[in-house]
């Protein structure tokens, strides 16, 4: 389905591990910030990385990830005119770790676990306005061979 090809290929995306353009080595750490776009909502999104060990051509590394929405209407993919939320606010924190070989273009390992929160304008049965907070944890793992 589309929804399930879009969130295989955010997750992919996800996978990349944007390095600085000098050289890095074991201890450097470094920020990358982003706009992305998840499922129709846009966020701001601030990735901190850390390498925690470079040996023999592979690379451990810790990921930090903070993303912020802030309030605007959102169609999901593949639902345009059909389906629209108003978002109220957006926001997502997540961590995860990264094992890459030098000589592969994906990485060997990857997990990473997240939380977010999204408020929904909504309206009700009655015609009225209504605010639901969503609340939502995520779990991926991906082994190489």
């Amino acid at each position: 389905s589309l929804r399930m090809a879009d969130g295989v290929g955010r997750m992919l995306a996800s996978l990349t591990l944007p390095v600085p353009e000098e050289d890095v080595g074991k201890g450097a750490k470094w920020t990358v910030t982003r706009e992305v776009s998840e499922a129709g909502i846009r966020a701001d999104e601030v990735t901190t990385v850390e390498l925690t060990s470079v040996d023999d051509g592979t690379v451990r590394a810790e990921l930090e990830t903070k993303k912020n929405g802030g309030p605007q209407d959102v169609t999901p993919p593949g639902e345009e005119g059909r389906t629209s939320f108003s978002l109220g606010d957006y926001s997502s924190n997540g961590h995860g770790t990264a094992v890459l070989k030098l000589s592969q273009l994906v990485p060997v390992s990857y997990e990473s676990e997240a939380s977010s929160i999204m408020t929904v304008l909504t309206r009700g049965r009655d015609g009225q306005p209504q605010l639901v907070n969503v609340m939502q944890k995520t779990k991926h793992e991906l082994e190489g061979k």
